[in-house]
């Protein structure tokens, strides 16, 4: 065998061509008292990635803005297999806004426009789940849902400006039972088996 052959064959032993993807972007804290939740909230989030099994990629923790983090979001998304038996997760965790007519996820530098999300997501073709922890988070709805696809937001209207807690018992739920919504055993179905329900049981 070559050694080119033994690279290749190494390599795919090592990366899995099915694994579920857990993909969080931790926006800008705006205020300092934001930074340490948000950052919490993103370590819970990995935490239940790991216990998964799920590739983890997470944005908005370097201290770097070159890229900026919406350049990175939109890479790593173009990166990510359009096509596959496993989930890809969204999991935006910060700050949004909306003016009536346009809804976005605030990140250190540009923000993130739904509109530019859904452009961005419109190749796959796997099973997709979008949780938006943010505020003024709900016009995401309209603008990502399509088929195969669970998209959950942290508020019911676009014109909900104060930070939103409800994402926090997700998240703690997350480490501590791998979003088991019976509370039973110590899994991540979840995170390879996305359901609007069981996500929504700890948004209220």
């Amino acid at each position: 065998m070559t050694p080119l052959l033994v690279a290749t064959w190494l390599l795919l032993a090592a990366e899995p061509l099915d694994q579920a993807t857990v993909l969080i972007v931790v926006g800008a804290p705006g205020t300092a008292e934001y930074e340490e939740p948000f950052a919490q909230s993103g370590g819970r989030w990995k935490l239940a990635a790991e216990k998964a099994g799920a590739k983890c990629l997470r944005i908005g923790d370097r201290a770097s803005d070159d890229p900026t983090d919406r350049e990175r979001l939109q890479t790593l998304l173009a990166e990510e297999p359009t096509e596959s038996t496993e989930a890809l997760w969204l999991v935006l965790i910060g700050h949004g806004t909306f003016d009536g007519q346009t809804a976005k996820f605030n990140l250190r530098g540009p923000d993130v426009a739904a509109s530019e999300l859904a452009e961005w997501l419109a190749p796959f073709q796997r099973p997709l789940a979008v949780v938006n922890g943010a505020s003024a988070s709900a016009p995401f709805i309209n603008r990502l849902s399509a088929p195969g696809r669970v998209v959950v937001t942290a508020t019911k209207s676009g014109y909900e400006h104060n930070y939103a807690r409800s994402m926090t018992a997700v998240y703690y739920h997350s480490s501590s039972a791998g979003f088991n919504t019976e509370n039973t055993g110590d899994n991540a179905d979840l995170i390879t088996s996305p359901s609007s329900s069981a996500i929504s049981t700890f948004m209220t």
